[in-house]
């Protein structure tokens, strides 16, 4: 059975966190689509307290990747839709 330890030595800590500055994510391959979609649509997908900000566009990204220093191959998306929150956009 396999076992972590998860204490780690101040140089162990020193290696962890000079990769995390530094990340490097390789053999990637990716794609972005924008698109502007109807106004309710946004407000029906925002979670309370988020509030619709400007026209209503949507950014949908997937990607993977072959390797990388920090985390491995690992593949993703994200979905991001205009919003804002007590007057700050995002």
């Amino acid at each position: 059975m396999a076992t972590t330890n998860w204490v780690k030595s101040a140089e162990e800590i020193k290696k962890i966190e000079d990769v995390l500055a530094a990340p490097a994510f390789l053999e990637g391959r990716t794609l972005t689509v924008s698109y502007l979609t109807r106004p309710n649509i946004i407000r029906q997908i925002l979670p309370p307290p988020l509030e619709p900000a400007g026209e209503p566009l949507v950014s949908v990204w997937v990607g993977t990747f072959g390797s990388s220093n920090c985390v491995g191959a690992f593949a993703g998306g994200w979905v991001d839709v205009r919003a804002k929150y007590k007057g700050y956009r995002g």
